[in-house]
């Protein structure tokens, strides 16, 4: 797999630079005018273009749907286009028989851009070329992102949605920076594309990914939260976990991360099995070494024999009600 960037159109000899440009941003939902060539692109809801020709019905993507499929007409501008998803729906229109037509398939659409005036000049498609679905082998998983020692402080972020994305950015650093397995940049990829069809972030490549996700995070309203004596705060993730074609195991959040109050002596309740991501889980709590083993490469703490071991939704809530204790926590804003 790989990242890849096209343009299509603008072939006006006489016009170096047609239309005004549009950057290139995920797409949530997609619609098309068109009479004789595509007169604009209504891209999550935003038109680009003129208002000349027949509007299409509009795409709306699913969290887990894509486009998978592109085909192209084009010269001068855009003459005809056709999206099709990984869900096998189809959006599709254009006029006359001009311009080349080129095929995109066997791919994951990352984003759209472009260039436009009273038409569609130019259409920028950016996205994983031979992409190759991860395969979802576990849900409702748990993982340790981070352990904050007695003595220091941590930021909880309020915001669901900011939390969660301030999980991804912990994932991405403790596995894919990290490297683990050869199919790291297979991996990485799928990761990537996860974020963009199933987050709010608009950007596509992965430095402006980060760059959105850290503006977020900056910006966003915390509590800041000390461990009680003789405890230390872990950080906890609910995951899902996929496997990618060359064999290696990667996690994506479904929700933002919860840091957990933990008593030093007991460490996290035996009824409560997790990944550590850390690797420094039983350093910090010596009684949990005899639960440490490995899973798919990483550190999994599992459930005693002799214990009884919760549902996976009722993992997080017993932490949360039952060890969440702090010295007082106090709000700051950004």
């Amino acid at each position: 797999m790989a990242f890849r960037t096209d343009h299509f159109g603008g072939g006006n000899p006489f016009n170096n630079n047609p239309g005004s440009p549009f950057p290139v941003q995920s797409a949530r939902s997609l619609g098309l005018r068109s009479g004789n060539a595509i007169d604009a692109l209504i891209l999550n809801g935003q038109r680009f273009g003129g208002t000349g020709g027949t509007i299409t019905s509009e795409l709306e993507l699913s969290p887990d749907e894509y486009i998978d499929d592109v085909v192209i007409r084009s010269d001068h501008h855009v003459d005809f286009l056709e999206f099709r998803t990984n869900r096998g729906r189809t959006l599709a229109t254009g006029g006359g028989s001009g311009g080349r037509e080129r095929r995109r398939n066997n791919i994951r659409v990352l984003g759209i851009g472009g260039r436009s005036g009273n038409v569609l000049d130019v259409i920028s498609i950016r996205y994983i070329e031979n992409f190759a679905e991860a395969e979802l082998i576990e849900r409702n998983q748990l993982v340790v992102t981070n352990i904050i020692t007695p003595g220091v402080s941590i930021e909880e972020i309020i915001s669901t949605e900011v939390s969660t994305l301030y999980a991804i950015t912990k994932i991405w650093e403790l596995v894919f920076t990290a490297g683990r397995g050869e199919s790291l940049e297979a991996s990485f990829d799928a990761f990537i594309a996860k974020i963009t069809s199933e987050t709010s972030i608009k950007a596509t490549t992965r430095e402006e990914i980060r760059t959105e996700i850290r503006n977020k995070v900056a910006t966003s309203q915390k509590t800041t939260k000390s461990p009680l004596p003789g405890s230390a705060i872990v950080e906890v993730v609910p995951v899902n976990v996929y496997r990618d074609g060359g064999g290696m195991v990667w996690f994506f959040p479904t929700s933002g991360a919860r840091p957990i109050s933990v008593p030093l002596e007991a460490g996290i309740d035996s009824n409560i099995e997790v990944y550590d991501l850390t690797r420094t889980l039983a350093l910090q709590f010596p009684s949990m070494a005899n639960r440490r083993g490995s899973r798919h490469g990483y550190d999994f703490y599992r459930t005693p024999p002799s214990f009884l071991q919760l549902g996976s939704a009722a993992r997080l809530e017993f932490l949360y009600v039952n060890v969440n204790r702090f010295d007082a926590p106090t709000l700051r804003l950004p």
